[in-house]
C-alpha cells in the first residue's frame, strides 16, 4: 500500500498495544513499542533506496527480499536491538520484537492483498503473489484508522485507547474479508460469463 497509509498503521498498531495493561501503565514502554511500530510498518519498503541506483533496479528489487519469509525475522530484529537499547527497556525486549514483527507482517500482508503483488514466500518461491484484494489507497481504512488517531490525540483520557484501535482493526479485518468475497465472487461471475459466451459462440 502506499507509504502514508503504512504510516499510519504504524501508530494505530502502537495504540493497539494499549491494550495491554503492562504497556499502557509505562509510558516509556509505550513510546518504545510506538517507535518500534512505526518503523516496522515502513521497514520493508527502506529498499526505495535502489531508486537512486536506476528505475529499472527499483522495479526489479522493490517488494522482493525486503518482504520475504527470512525479512519478517530480520526486520524485527534490526528494529527491536537500538529501540529497546534508546528508550533502556531491556526487560521488555520480547514485547518490542513482537510488535516490530506484527508491523512488518501486516505491512506484507497488505502489499500481498493487492494488484502489485510481492515476493513474500522467498526464498521457498520466487514468484509474485497477490490477491488483487485491496487497492494501493484505500479510503476506508485510511478514514478509519486516521479518525482513531484523531479521536486519541484529543480524547486520550477519555476513551480506552487500546479498545479504540480494537474496534478500527475489528472494521478493517471485516472489510478486507468483505472485499475478500467480493473478489471471489466477481471472478465467479466473470468465469460463468466466459463460459456462457464460449457455448453460444460453439451453438453458432
Amino acid at each position: 500500500m502506499d507509504t502514508a497509509s503504512h504510516l499510519m498503521f504504524g501508530a494505530t498498531l502502537g495504540g493497539l498495544a494499549l491494550l495491554d495493561p503492562a504497556v499502557a501503565q509505562q509510558p516509556v514502554l509505550a513510546h518504545a513499542i510506538m517507535a518500534a511500530t512505526l518503523v516496522g510498518s515502513n521497514a520493508p519498503d527502506f529498499d526505495t533506496i535502489v531508486r537512486l541506483k536506476s528505475y529499472s533496479a527499483y522495479i526489479r528489487i522493490h517488494r522482493g527480499v525486503t518482504h520475504s519469509i527470512p525479512a519478517l525475522l530480520i526486520w524485527p530484529l534490526l528494529i527491536s536491538f537500538p529501540v529497546t537499547g534508546l528508550f533502556q527497556v531491556w526487560e521488555h525486549f520480547h514485547l518490542i520484537f513482537l510488535w516490530a514483527m506484527g508491523a512488518v507482517l501486516y505491512h506484507v500482508l497488505l502489499d500481498w492483498f493487492n494488484v502489485y503483488g510481492v515476493q513474500c514466500f522467498r526464498p521457498l518461491s520466487n514468484k509474485w503473489k497477490n490477491m488483487d484484494i485491496l487497492s494501493l489507497f484505500e479510503p476506508f481504512l485510511f478514514v478509519i484508522h486516521g479518525a482513531g488517531l484523531i479521536i486519541w490525540s484529543f480524547m486520550g483520557s477519555k476513551v480506552h485507547t487500546g479498545w479504540l484501535f480494537l474496534g478500527i482493526y475489528a472494521a478493517t479485518l471485516i472489510y478486507i474479508v468483505v472485499r475478500s468475497y467480493q473478489h471471489h465472487k466477481g471472478q465467479s461471475l466473470l468465469v460463468l460469463c466466459a463460459k456462457g459466451a464460449c457455448q453460444l459462440y460453439g451453438a453458432r
